[in-house]
């Protein structure tokens, strides 16, 4: 409720708006940490988590959409089509910055604890999630299908009938051309 009220503020507007403007540059300019083999540490969070501080969890939850929104239209349009699943995200990383540091005092164990809980919860679950149905939704437009349970009942009905042991296993593998086949390998 006290977050709420902060929205009243034309300092809590001004300040987000800075903040939310700061991110969106650190992230078109690709200001970040590069490690490898693809690990990339960037400052964007810093943003997010002053916002979620200095104002609480709704102004937090809205800077998220704002962030969000606005990346993509500044300069993501080459990523593909908008998906609100990765603006749900990043609500609720607003949402935990808030909850973790909002009318508290500000430690190092809680900005740890946040930084912890949007890693496993946005980062790995809610990204993961959104990643398999980017995945599924490509390969629909691209008109593959997976196999069947009936194709791979065939396939292990053939290995039977030919007298093969059932450690025989089928797995589908991508040739060089890019087609999908099915490939019989033994299970050890």
């Amino acid at each position: 409720v006290r977050s709420l009220r902060e929205l009243r503020s034309t300092r809590c507007l001004a300040v987000t708006a800075l903040l939310i403007a700061i991110n969106v540059t650190l992230d078109l300019l690709g200001l970040s940490i590069k490690l490898p083999p693809n690990l990339r540490i960037g400052f964007g969070f810093l943003c997010n988590a002053s916002i979620g501080m200095l104002f609480g969890p709704v102004v937090g939850m809205m800077a998220g959409v704002c962030t969000d929104v606005l990346g993509y239209f500044a300069g993501n349009l080459s990523m593909g089509a908008y998906f609100p699943g990765y603006t749900l995200t990043a609500v609720v990383g607003g949402l935990i910055w808030g909850l973790w540091l909002y009318p508290r005092k500000i430690t190092v164990w809680r900005a740890i604890g946040a930084k912890t809980c949007i890693n496993l919860f946005c980062n790995i679950c809610l990204n993961t999630l959104w990643r398999q149905g980017d995945e599924r939704a490509a390969r629909y437009a691209r008109a593959e299908k997976p196999y069947s349970a009936a194709d791979r009942d065939r396939a292990g009905l053939l290995r039977h009938e030919a007298g093969q042991p059932y450690l025989w296993r089928a797995a589908e593998w991508k040739s060089g051309d890019g087609n999908r086949e099915l490939k019989m390998e033994n299970d050890p």
